[in-house]
């Protein structure tokens, strides 16, 4: 049997009304990794862009699209936030 884990996803701005939700649990397989996360949820809500766009946001904390996922964390993408 293979082993599945659970992440939060939290949808923000565009992305949550493209989704109709603020945040959701998503069951993967360890292995999933964050771009494979992000292009299957783009596939099903049409979020019209790619993982490039956006930067990714881990249990509160600033990630790399590199990093692993584990059970329970949270997950979130945005659009870069400019400053000025």
């Amino acid at each position: 049997m293979e082993q599945t884990m659970t992440v939060t996803v939290l949808y923000y701005a565009r992305l949550a009304d493209k989704a109709g939700c603020e945040q959701e649990k998503v069951t993967l397989t360890p292995q999933t990794t964050l771009p494979e996360l992000y292009e299957t949820l783009s596939r099903e809500y049409d979020f019209g862009c790619g993982h490039q766009d956006l930067e990714v946001i881990i249990n509160e904390q600033l990630a790399n699209w590199s990093d692993t996922l584990r059970d329970g964390d949270s997950v979130a993408f945005m659009r870069p936030i400019a400053g000025g």
